[in-house]
């Protein structure tokens, strides 16, 4: 896709919504107050999301397709791009027997609003300050990137670019073999070769370097044996990637529940989330549980789509 070239997104966005320029701008600088704030337990961490009203969704979602979904970033970025994924992620590690991994601690809020503004400067210096200043304040209404905004990943990625090629360039150094890759805040080096405290230093110095910290209880170096898991995922020392045992029981649990009709704490979307997940990861494994669990007139797909 061809990135939108316009000197004004404002006039744009205005065009494609029917809002006026002058509205958009209003509600963007007082967008504070067109988000819901949602707490939720996620994998046993609280966390708040921030959900953007209906007009504010939309804006945000013009200002990826005008800009963001045509610029480039890192190639050692998997998340958030299309043709990228967790999968790809993992499977940039083949071959290497040596691990180091990390995460970057509170990543989005970590993104703020002086690192916006001067990456949008720099990527975006078509746009003059009144568009910079409206973009700045869509995508980062309290000061930093919120869970929930459509436009988050997108602008982590962007704002990460240079740090993403400062720590390939740094680890390029201590050998040919070292594979770098960062899937959202987590971070993935690994090498045929043992890896040593050098490399925890070079994150370290870089993250802080940047205006990010290290998260040290994540943190650890490791050796690929029989497999490792990486960014929830397992990998064999054969090549061979899946979803783990634990998965694949907990799938098999809540299809049980489905087909027999019980009552459940969970729906037939997150059931099917897993089986896209699952088909993508381990396609065998899937294809065996659609055959276990569809019936001799429904594939199970259709029942957990038509009971949704």
């Amino acid at each position: 896709m061809v990135m939108y070239m316009a000197n004004s997104i404002i006039d744009e966005i205005s065009m494609r919504t029917g809002i006026s320029a002058l509205q958009l701008s209003e509600l963007v600088n007082n967008c504070e107050n067109e988000y819901k704030k949602v707490r939720v337990v996620v994998n046993g961490k609280k966390r708040t999301f921030f959900i953007p009203s209906t007009h504010l969704k939309l804006i945000h979602y013009y200002i990826i397709q005008l800009l963001f979904s045509g610029v480039s970033v890192s190639s050692n970025a998997h998340a958030y791009i299309k043709k990228k994924s967790i999968k790809t992620n993992v499977l940039s590690h083949i071959g290497n027997r040596y691990f180091y991994q990390t995460d970057i601690s509170s990543f989005f809020p970590s993104v703020t609003e002086s690192m916006i503004r001067l990456c949008f400067e720099r990527r975006f210096g078509y746009l003059d300050k009144q568009n910079i200043d409206f973009l700045v304040k869509a995508v980062a209404p309290f000061g930093h990137l919120d869970l929930g905004s459509p436009t988050s990943p997108y602008v982590s990625n962007i704002v990460l670019v240079e740090f993403d090629m400062k720590l390939s360039e740094e680890l390029s150094k201590l050998g040919s073999s070292i594979v770098y890759t960062r899937y959202s805040d987590d971070i993935t080096i690994s090498s045929k070769t043992e890896l040593d405290r050098k490399v925890d230093l070079i994150v370290e110095r870089l993250l802080n370097q940047f205006g990010f910290k290290k998260n040290d209880k994540k943190t650890k170096f490791s050796t690929l044996k029989d497999k490792i898991k990486i960014t929830g995922l397992y990998l064999y020392n054969d090549g061979q990637l899946t979803v783990g045992t634990k998965y694949k029981k907990k799938i098999r649990h809540y299809l049980h529940l489905a087909r027999e009709n019980k009552e459940r704490d969970f729906d037939n979307n997150q059931i099917l989330g897993m089986l896209s997940f699952l088909r993508d990861i381990e396609p065998n494994y899937y294809q065996k549980l659609i055959l276990k669990y569809s019936d001799d007139k429904d594939s199970i797909i259709d029942i957990l789509k038509e009971k949704k």
